[in-house]
Formats: C-alpha cells, structure tokens, sequence
C-alpha cells in the first residue's frame, strides 16, 4: 500500500499487507501496489522506504498549501534497482539483521520486533 496523498513528509509512505483472504477498503488516498515478476514485495518496500525511494518521492511530490501528491503514472515512470530475486532476499534480510528498527521495514504487524532484536543485541 502506497499514501499518494498527504503532508509532504507522509507522501510515499508505504507498507506490506500480507495475504488476506478478505476484500478490504482504503482509503482514496491508499494506492496498492501489486508486484509481478522478478521482484519480491518485502524488496520493493525495502528500497521505497530507503533513502533512495525517499529521494524519488521527494523530487516527484506536487504540492498545495496543505497536502502533497504523487500520482499514479509518475510512479509508473520510476526505475528502481533489480538484482535477481535471489539478491533481493540476500539484502532484505541482511538489511533487517543489521538495524535494530526492522519494525518499520516489516510493517505494522511486527510491532514487538523492535523490543525483541533490542532485547537480544550485546
């Protein structure tokens, strides 16, 4: 899931919804973002939420006085680094081993994930 529309600083937030065996409803502001092909959801999150992603967003946001926006086909525009999908994994979770705040790549649902990799650092 992609915010399109926002604040300027949560404009290209995005998150991973894990397979649900239910219809849901978002928001209008809510883009999906369906993955096909060689790249891996978790991997396509990981570098939209990167400094990199963050960069992309920044330049490509318009704004008003009060909301910013990335559309739809400016998003379709973007090119994003693709290594195999073996690579993908290899630095997902290479990634995630190495910070301490892999909540955030995860999503929401891995809320206690930050207190558990603390809990277990030296």
């Amino acid at each position: 899931m992609f915010n399109t529309r926002n604040s300027r600083e949560l404009v290209g937030k995005t998150t991973v919804v894990p397979t649900i065996n239910k219809k849901i409803v978002a928001n209008n502001n809510i883009l999906r973002i369906t993955t096909f092909g060689n790249i891996q959801t978790k991997f396509l999150n990981y570098i939209l939420i990167s400094p990199y992603g963050k960069n992309l967003f920044f330049n490509l946001t318009t704004a008003t006085t009060n909301v910013a926006a990335i559309y739809q086909k400016q998003l379709r525009e973007i090119t994003i680094p693709l290594p195999p999908l073996s690579e993908q994994s290899r630095i997902f979770y290479s990634t995630i081993r190495k910070t301490s705040d892999f909540a955030e790549v995860e999503g929401a649902g891995f809320s206690n994930a930050r207190k558990i990799s603390r809990a277990r650092s030296p």
